[in-house]
């Protein structure tokens, strides 16, 4: 049931953040990294709360994802079909390496504090 929930919610992330092309936190081309931020924060916020925040590690990551997929989002929105496959290459390879890192931690028993 976790695996489901923690799916759910990179999905509802995803969509969001997709959805969300138009609000501008700040005047600048790093616009994607603030919105990325706060949306994740939202939505990671209200997966976390359900679990009594005992969850830490996938709250972080949700965090983490976030800017990611707004990155992707807005540099597919801008570019042409030419690159489109970059950025879903180095997309695909960062979020790899994010799983890479959260099952070190879970294999190895280590919890994630900040």
């Amino acid at each position: 049931m976790f695996l489901f929930a923690m799916l759910y919610n990179r999905v509802v992330m995803g969509l969001l953040i997709g959805l969300a092309h138009d609000p501008k936190f700040i005047d600048t081309d790093k616009n994607y990294f603030i919105r990325g931020l706060v949306l994740g924060l939202i939505v990671s916020l209200t997966n976390t709360s359900s679990t009594e925040f005992r969850e830490r590690p996938s709250f972080f990551a949700g965090v983490a994802y976030a800017p990611i997929i707004d990155l992707a989002a807005t540099g597919i929105g801008k570019a042409g079909f030419e690159q489109v496959h970059t950025y879903l290459k180095w997309l695909y390879r960062t979020m790899v390496f994010l799983v890479d890192i959260r099952m070190f931690c879970f294999v190895k028993n280590i919890d994630i504090v900040m």
